[in-house]
């Protein structure tokens, strides 16, 4: 059994992010969480200034997969760019991907500090007449920290 996990920790200082794959476990630092997608050029304090930190879990796993889901968990903080979409992890998925913004959104305007829930990816695999849908799951849990 395989199992995937991946932290990153988006702050003032820039993102690092810790992955684990069973017992190997390295850092790197990059500038966007892994998978995402372009930046909507906004921090978060400037999109929602009345959040100090908000956490993105999410879980994939491949429908009919009997391995484990690759977990991630990216950490928002203040001047971090505010990108809440992550691209599909399947190389082979055409124009899917994950928008957690709505959700985040949502949660604003209804002053909650915790959602979960699971989307399906709507990209394709394939082209043509043998396109077949990608449907890879995520199961997601956002906590956001409001400031005081």
């Amino acid at each position: 059994m395989q199992f995937h996990a991946s932290i990153t920790i988006l702050s003032d200082y820039g993102a690092h992010q810790a992955v684990s794959n069973d017992v190997i476990t390295q850092s790197i630092e990059q500038e966007q969480p892994m998978n995402a997608i372009e930046t909507n050029n906004k921090k978060l304090c400037e999109l929602y200034p009345r959040i100090e930190s908000l956490t993105l879990f999410v879980a994939f796993q491949k429908a009919n997969a009997d391995v484990e889901p690759n977990y991630q968990q990216i950490i928002f903080t203040g001047n971090s760019d505010a990108t809440f979409s992550l691209h599909c992890s399947r190389d082979e998925c055409f124009g899917g991907g994950f928008d957690y913004k709505p959700f985040i959104d949502d949660m604003m305007r209804n002053g909650d500090e915790l959602a979960h829930g699971k989307i399906v990816c709507q990209g394709s695999l394939g082209s043509g007449d043998e396109a077949q849908g990608c449907r890879l799951r995520s199961e997601y849990r956002i906590v956001i920290r409001r400031k005081p």
